[in-house]
C-alpha cells in the first residue's frame, strides 16, 4: 500500500495548525472566565490525521451552563469560523460543563454541538439552545479524550476528565456501529463504514478498552480479520489516507468507484461478529477462545468451585473438553469478564442436557464474585440469548440439592423446580423455565 504519513498535533501543516490556534483563541475570548479548557481528540490527538478527509475533534468545557442567547452566538460564530477552514475535513465539536464530564451521566447532555450536518440548521437559526440536550456519541468521545487526548488549553485532562464506565463507552460505540451494519449504510459511506467496523471488531474480539483511531482500526483489520476482506479494507485505508484533491459531494466515498457486492459482505461479516458477546450491567460475556484458558485454569480447579460439580478434575481433560465445546455447532460457552478490568470472573454455557430434548445452562464463578449479582447478571444475559438468538421456547438447570446457594438463584430469576433424580452419585434438582412467557413453568 502506498500510504502517506498520518499527521499529528502539533507536528501538523501549518495551516492546520494556526488554524487551530485560531479557533482556540476565538473560544477564549467568547467564553471568558466560564472556561475550563478546551480539548482535542480524535484522529490528530492519535497520531493518524489526514487533511482531505479527517475532521478536527474537540470537547469544550465550561464551569457553568450557558446562557440560551451566549450559547447561539457561539455555535454561530463556530459555524462561521468552520467556513474558512483550510481543509475539507471539518469541525467537530461539544460543549459541556465540568460536572457532566466528570460524572458522565447517561445519557450524557451537553451544551451545545457543532459538526458540518448542523452547519445549515445553525446558520437558519432553527437550533433550540436552554434545554436539555443529550448524544449518545459523547462517552465514546471523553473516553478518547481521557486516554489519548490533548489540553490545548486551561485545565489537565485528569483533573477535569473522570472515568467512562466500559459500558457506556461500549455502547456508545456500538451506536454508531449499528448504524454502519443497518440497511445499506456502509454503501454510502464507504470507507468511513469499512474503518469504524475494524476498530470495533478489535474491541470485540481483543476484548481490551484500547481506542484506536481509524487508521489504526484498518491496521488491525489488515493484520487479523479474514483474509477476503483484506483488499476492501485496503482500499478504505488508501482511500482515507489519500491527498488526491475532492471536492464536498465526493467526501463520502473518496471520488472513487466501490464493489457494493464486497461492501455488503463485509457488512454481514461484521453483523454476525456483533451478535457474538453480550452486555450486562457489570460484566461483558465473550465466546470462549483458547486463548482464556489460562486464565480459566484458576477456575476450573478451584475446590469451592467445583465442590458441587464432581470435584476437581484433570486440567488436561477439563480442556480438551472445551475444546470439543467450543467446536460444537450446539454448545455456547461464554467467559463472564467485568467490563471494568476485563478480569475473567466466570464461565457460562448453553449445552444439550441429559435429557436431549432440553438445552440446559450451565454456570460457575470465582468464589471471591459470589452473592454480589454477578451470576444472576450473566444467567439473564443468557435466557435473553436462548430466546432472541436461538429461538428456544425453554431451557433447564441442573444443580444439586445440597447446593443450596444454586437453587435460590435459580428459582430468585424465575426458574421452577420440575423434577429430582440420582445422577453422579448425587441428589439433583431440575429447574426449568418458560422463554415464551418470561416465568416459571
Amino acid at each position: 500500500m502506498n500510504i502517506p504519513t498520518p499527521q499529528s498535533w502539533p507536528n501538523c501543516d501549518k495551516a492546520i495548525y494556526a488554524y487551530i490556534n485560531g479557533f482556540v483563541n476565538m473560544l477564549k475570548g467568547k467564553l471568558t472566565d466560564n472556561l475550563v479548557g478546551i480539548y482535542l481528540h480524535g484522529s490528530l490527538a492519535m497520531n493518524s490525521y489526514f487533511p482531505p478527509k479527517s475532521d478536527m475533534d474537540f470537547i469544550i468545557v465550561t464551569f457553568r451552563k450557558l446562557d440560551p442567547a451566549l450559547a447561539e452566538a457561539l455555535n454561530m460564530a463556530i459555524a462561521r469560523y468552520a467556513e474558512i477552514r483550510p481543509t475539507i475535513g471539518c469541525i467537530e465539536c461539544s460543549v459541556i460543563i465540568l460536572n457532566t464530564v466528570q460524572k458522565v451521566p447517561e445519557p450524557t447532555p451537553y451544551e451545545l454541538h457543532y459538526s458540518e450536518m448542523w452547519h445549515e440548521r445553525i446558520l437558519n437559526g432553527t437550533v433550540k439552545y436552554g434545554t436539555e440536550q443529550f448524544d449518545s456519541d459523547l462517552p465514546a468521545h471523553l473516553m478518547s479524550v481521557k486516554k489519548r487526548g490533548i489540553c490545548l488549553y486551561g485545565m489537565a485532562i485528569d483533573d477535569v476528565f473522570g472515568e467512562v464506565s466500559w459500558q457506556s463507552f461500549l455502547m456508545s460505540v456500538m451506536d454508531d456501529f449499528n448504524w454502519i451494519v443497518e440497511n445499506v449504510n456502509i454503501c454510502e459511506s464507504p470507507y468511513y463504514g469499512v474503518l469504524n467496523i475494524c476498530r470495533v471488531l478489535q474491541m470485540i474480539t481483543e476484548r481490551n478498552d484500547k481506542y484506536l483511531s481509524k487508521y489504526e482500526g484498518a491496521i488491525w483489520g489488515i493484520r487479523n480479520l479474514p483474509s477476503e476482506y483484506k483488499p476492501l479494507i485496503r482500499k478504505a485505508l488508501e482511500v482515507y489516507a489519500s491527498d488526491n484533491a475532492i471536492d464536498e459531494s465526493e467526501r463520502k466515498t473518496g471520488g472513487v468507484e466501490w464493489d457494493n457486492t464486497a461492501l455488503m459482505a463485509f457488512r454481514n461479516y461484521a453483523k454476525m461478529k456483533r451478535q457474538k458477546y453480550l452486555l450486562t450491567e457489570r460484566c461483558i460475556l465473550f465466546p470462549l477462545d483458547e486463548t482464556d484458558f489460562n486464565e480459566l485454569t484458576p477456575l476450573v480447579t478451584n475446590t469451592e468451585v467445583r465442590e458441587f460439580l464432581g470435584g476437581v478434575r484433570s486440567l488436561d481433560t477439563t480442556l480438551t473438553n472445551m475444546r470439543i465445546s467450543i467446536l460444537a455447532s450446539n454448545e455456547h460457552l461464554f467467559t463472564v469478564r467485568l467490563q471494568n478490568s476485563n478480569i475473567l470472573i466466570g464461565l457460562v454455557t448453553i449445552a444439550p442436557h441429559h435429557n436431549p430434548d432440553d438445552m440446559e445452562i450451565s454456570y460457575m464463578f470465582m468464589p471471591d464474585y459470589w452473592g454480589k449479582g454477578y451470576a444472576s447478571e450473566a444467567i439473564k444475559a443468557l435466557l435473553e440469548f436462548c430466546k432472541k438468538e436461538l429461538g428456544l421456547n425453554r431451557v433447564v438447570s441442573e444443580t444439586q440439592t445440597a447446593n443450596t446457594r444454586s437453587c435460590h438463584l435459580l428459582e430468585k430469576l424465575g426458574y421452577h423446580a420440575e423434577s429430582q433424580i440420582e445422577r453422579f452419585g448425587a441428589k439433583q434438582i431440575i429447574y426449568a423455565y418458560d422463554l415464551m412467557n418470561g416465568a416459571s413453568l
